[in-house]
């Protein structure tokens, strides 16, 4: 994967800004996704203060993951779950003109992803996964992906990004047991 220099980011953000000067009919919609601890809530914040910044009406629906909780996390259904709760947030804010821009943390293309991971891991069969990508892949609302990760464990460790609930610094004082 190709990084992102400051200056790609940058550029990034003064075409979003550029946007903002035309005439918008309905919010535009950005989701963040990726792997775990990557970073994507930051990301979100700090994207919300940089738009709020300029003047721009920003929201952040909920994660359909803090609203699923009947669901186990260990089913395929969950994540259909949590994209019809975000296709349905979605549906309902894209109508609204309280907002300039709508930020999602895993949303769409996030369960369009999981469906892939249930397929290859023999769960569901490739007609339930396209079926439920081409649901997810039809939906035209959104403007723009944003994909977080870390490449390795070290780069998660440079950045400071908990593992197990302890910064780096913490986890290093913590004892190691023998198993």
């Amino acid at each position: 994967m190709k990084k992102n220099s400051g200056q790609d980011t940058e550029q990034i953000l003064k075409e979003f800004i550029r946007l903002k000067t035309k005439k918008f009919y309905r919010p535009f919609v950005i989701e963040i996704t990726g792997t775990p601890d990557a970073g994507k809530t930051s990301v979100i914040h700090t994207l919300t203060r940089f738009f709020k910044r300029q003047g721009w009406r920003v929201d952040n629906p909920t994660e359909g993951a803090e609203i699923t909780k009947k669901i186990p996390r260990t089913t395929h259904l969950y994540n259909i779950q949590t994209g019809i709760y975000a296709l349905s947030e979605l549906l309902d804010n894209i109508h609204s003109l309280d907002f300039d821009l709508l930020l999602f943390d895993r949303a769409i293309y996030d369960a369009f992803c999981w469906q892939e991971y249930w397929l290859r891991k023999k769960v569901i069969s490739s007609t339930i996964a396209d079926a439920a990508q081409k649901f997810s892949a039809n939906q035209k609302s959104l403007d723009k992906l944003i994909f977080v990760s870390f490449s390795s464990v070290k780069q998660k460790k440079q950045c400071g990004v908990k593992q197990n609930g302890l910064s780096p610094k913490k986890r290093a004082k913590q004892p190691i047991l023998d198993q």
